[in-house]
């Protein structure tokens, strides 16, 4: 049998229309929709497949009585609680549908919810009360309307890093300053169905969720004791997909000197990028990466690999740390392969930037080379 895939989602056919908003029932979660409204234009004839289960969550309860005369005109379905085993959830049900009906305009006798997540939690109106009429407002007769309604918000913050700093006084240690890292998520990864799925989080979005992050953590901590008045910097860090080699880039940076604004966010632009490349546009220092590379794979054919890691401020290449990794056969070997390295790094490798060069064995570190940004050659030193 032939199947045709028609766009639209659950707007496809004419005469629905749908929504999503959050309304706070995922408390921990501010920015993740987890209310869906889905009208239709005049009521249709519906019908339920239920659980066979003794218990059953309350919103199954009204449905069941809802569905009675076959017809139906509202759904209504939210996440982060189930409404399953809570005292009051009959009465939360109902007063959740009479909330729709009053929004759309319709008797509360014809909306049908549904409620999905946690077991056994209490649940409040309050949430509903704001996010009803919201999603009421939001209702569109679209694919747009269709993807808000079955959308999940993605992960935005993956997780926060805190550092504190300390002066002594002539009690002993005091809270001098603070400084909060945000490591905000370039693409979300979760599963439907166990089935692997990931979203692309753009860096508009990912610089607008980590500033209102920031707003809300600066303001928490304004309200504990002893912090009402220290510095606390922020810094906004990317963390890059997981198939990436390099770590990330480094956004944004305020400071809140006082009170529960930052003063002014600035740009960092920093980010590391490892050699050979794999993919994209050859640059000069990749260029320069790669002769330097093949130099020395032709004096030392055995090479286990050569990596560089080079950290770029504002897209200008500010330092380039490389590892090389083989296995020698003695000290002599050893001596004659770092000489090696030194030449051809001073040959090949960005001049006028600081570069660090790494020569390991199973055996652990077996020399090291560096220059300053302000040297013209390399200096090494070879370990017993």
């Amino acid at each position: 049998m032939q199947y045709k895939e028609v766009a639209g989602g659950i707007c496809a056919p004419k005469g629905f229309a749908a929504a999503g908003v959050h309304c706070g029932i995922r408390a921990n979660h501010n920015e993740k929709y987890d209310l869906a409204l889905i009208k239709a234009e005049v009521r249709c004839a519906a019908a339920g497949v239920y659980t066979t289960n003794k218990v059953c969550g309350a919103p199954i309860k009204v449905d069941r009585a809802h569905l009675k005369d076959g017809y139906a005109q509202a759904i209504l379905v939210n996440s982060g609680n189930a409404n399953t085993c809570a005292a009051n959830g009959v009465a939360l049900a109902e007063e959740c549908c009479a909330l729709v009906g009053e929004a759309l305009h319709i008797p509360a006798e014809d909306v049908l919810p549904a409620s999905t997540g946690v077991i056994g939690q209490p649940m409040v109106i309050d949430p509903f009360a704001r996010g009803i009429p919201a999603a009421a407002a939001k209702l569109a007769a679209t694919a747009q309307g269709s993807t808000d309604a079955a959308t999940r918000e993605p992960i935005y913050l993956e997780q926060i890093l805190e550092q504190d700093y300390m002066i002594q006084n002539e009690n002993g240690f005091e809270l001098a300053g603070m400084a909060i890292g945000l490591a905000m998520n370039s693409v979300d990864y979760y599963k439907v169905n166990d089935v692997p799925m990931e979203q692309a989080i753009s860096r508009d979005k990912l610089e607008e969720q980590a500033k209102a992050y920031a707003n809300t953590i600066i303001t928490r901590l304004r309200q504990t004791e002893g912090l009402e008045s220290i510095p606390i910097v922020i810094g906004i860090y990317e963390q890059s997909a997981q198939d990436s080699p390099v770590g990330g880039s480094y956004l944004f940076e305020g400071v809140s000197t006082e009170g529960t604004a930052i003063g002014e966010w600035i740009t960092r632009n920093e980010s590391k990028v490892v050699f050979p490349l794999q993919s994209g546009t050859q640059t000069e220092e990749s260029s320069n990466f790669d002769n330097f590379k093949n130099e020395v794979q032709d004096f030392f054919p055995n090479l286990n690999g050569i990596v560089g890691e080079g950290k770029y401020v504002d897209g200008q290449l500010m330092s380039l740390e490389i590892d090389i990794t083989t296995q020698f056969y003695g000290e002599t070997e050893i001596i004659a392969f770092t000489q090696h390295v030194t030449d051809a790094a001073g040959r090949f490798l960005p001049q006028n930037i600081p570069v660090e060069i790494t020569i390991e064995s199973i055996n652990g570190i077996e020399s090291f080379l560096t220059r300053e940004n302000d040297s013209q050659g390399f200096s090494y030193h070879i370990f017993d």
